[in-house]
């Protein structure tokens, strides 16, 4: 059968048919889906990015933190030949004497870890003698700080101590001559960053006196 014509004579044009209700729901629904494709995208970027600049940070601020108890520990020795470089040693706490260029005499160095929770805070501070001649120095000044950083307590104790066969001493150490070198421990948390670094310092194990001959 054949299709009417308009007075014209032409076919009637097909009319354009625009979206449907159910194409229309169904392009918003993948429109959507896209979206949130998108966003979990971004923000594990985000995310990610946040990690690798903390555990920047906190390398930086380990780092230092490293470098300033090895430099100190390292130049520590005894202020006679009858004495000891340490005066206290144990896993949160160790004080010393170093040979740090001081004309005075060796300088006292501290090392204090702070424990709050599972978290604590190292300070290592320095004191030159004021007066004295070896063995018997005398520190009275201001101690000045060093280095001062935020520890994480959960992978186990800060200081360490070892000595001349590498065996580990109990803390507190009683026989404080008998201590070789000293293990360090930093965990570093900077936000969602952690880093942690470890390192056995080797003691110069010799006197004040003989080191200035």
């Amino acid at each position: 059968m054949r299709g009417r014509r308009d007075r014209s004579g032409n076919a009637p044009a097909r009319e354009e048919g625009g979206w449907s209700l159910v194409e229309l729901m169904l392009a918003m629904a993948l429109l959507a889906v896209a979206i949130t494709a998108v966003e979990v995208t971004i923000n594990a970027v985000s995310n990610e990015q946040v990690v690798v600049n903390g555990e920047f940070s906190a390398l930086d601020s380990a780092q230092v933190a490293e470098e300033t108890v090895s430099r100190d520990a390292h130049a520590a020795m005894a202020p006679s030949a009858t004495a000891t470089a340490f005066t206290v040693a144990t896993s949160t706490h160790a004080t010393f004497t170093a040979s740090l260029g001081d004309v005075n005499g060796p300088t006292q160095v501290d090392i204090l870890v702070t424990p709050v929770g599972s978290l604590a805070t190292l300070t290592v501070t320095v004191t030159p003698a004021t007066a004295g001649t070896s063995p018997n120095y005398t520190y009275t000044g201001k101690p000045e700080v060093h280095v001062t950083t935020s520890l994480d307590l959960s992978k186990g104790p800060v200081l360490s101590y070892f000595d001349s066969s590498g065996s580990a001493l109990t803390a507190p150490v009683a026989t404080l001559s008998s201590i070789e070198s000293m293990g360090l421990q930093l965990v570093v948390r900077d936000g969602k960053g952690s880093v942690t670094l470890t390192q056995r310092i080797a003691l110069l194990n010799v006197s004040y006196a003989q080191a200035s001959n």
